[in-house]
């Protein structure tokens, strides 16, 4: 989003009418406030903090501080920025792994994204990226000098109050023939298919298919498992390649 001019985006205009109880949390040195800080660029900076407060509130946004990898000169133009226009700053330190070995799995579904070849000598590469432990990362700030940073931190998540319904589905609901359910309509087809394999008497494998379709129906991705067959079945009748 921040990569975007705010201007002309249609979800900023959706937080200037619902952002009453949301928290604004800038990226990190990479979100546009930050960029333009650290281009020297103060006067477009305090134009997006203006910006920022007439949507969420003065006292709701705060400035992300990426303590990895450290770079002094830009923490302290941050920080002086922050405390010459009244921002806390809290952390926030990209993440995009779990563990720090997980860097080559990410480089090769880029490469895949992007269709190129990848160097195999990278697969014993490791991230920067990944979760840090937290007396880890708080260590990171406070050795640093950032202690205020991690207390800031600390502070505005125990003023969250965040609830997510996990019990909602979110996916569309697939229109089973015949009245059935999608959980009757998947094991229709599944059991269709058994027979068409020669394995429709086999009790192996019928025990084995009604374990899987348990499995699929208590975490409730019948749906899903017949969206994605439907769109499969549609690109072989229209000789569409899919992989």
């Amino acid at each position: 989003v921040e990569n975007n001019h705010i201007d002309d985006l249609d979800v900023w205009t959706y937080l200037e009418q619902q952002a009453t109880d949301l928290v604004y949390i800038s990226s990190g040195r990479l979100s546009e406030m930050e960029q333009a800080i650290i281009h020297e660029d103060d006067n477009h900076g305090r134009e997006i903090v203006t910006y920022l407060n007439q949507v969420f509130g003065k006292n709701h946004v705060f400035m992300g501080m990426t303590i990895y990898p450290y770079n002094k000169s830009e923490v302290e133009m941050l920080s002086h920025f922050a405390q010459a226009n009244h921002i806390q700053q809290v952390a926030a330190q990209l993440v995009n792994s779990l563990n720090v070995d997980e860097a080559f799995s990410l480089q090769i579904l880029e490469a895949i994204k992007d269709n190129e070849t990848i160097d195999h000598s990278l697969r014993y590469s490791k991230g920067s990226n990944f979760l840090f432990p937290k007396e880890t990362l708080r260590s990171m700030y406070v050795d640093n000098g950032l202690q205020e940073v991690w207390d800031n931190t600390e502070k505005l998540v125990a003023t969250l109050n965040v609830s997510i319904d996990s019990s909602q589905s979110y996916l569309p609901k697939y229109q089973a023939p015949d009245n059935l359910t999608s959980a009757e309509y998947v094991k229709a087809l599944t059991f269709k298919q058994l027979d068409t394999i020669g394995k429709g008497q086999d009790e192996i494998y019928i025990q084995q298919l009604n374990h899987e379709l348990q499995v699929i129906d208590r975490m409730g991705f019948s749906d899903y498992f017949l969206i994605v067959w439907d769109i499969i079945k549609y690109c072989h009748e229209k000789n569409i390649r899919i992989g």
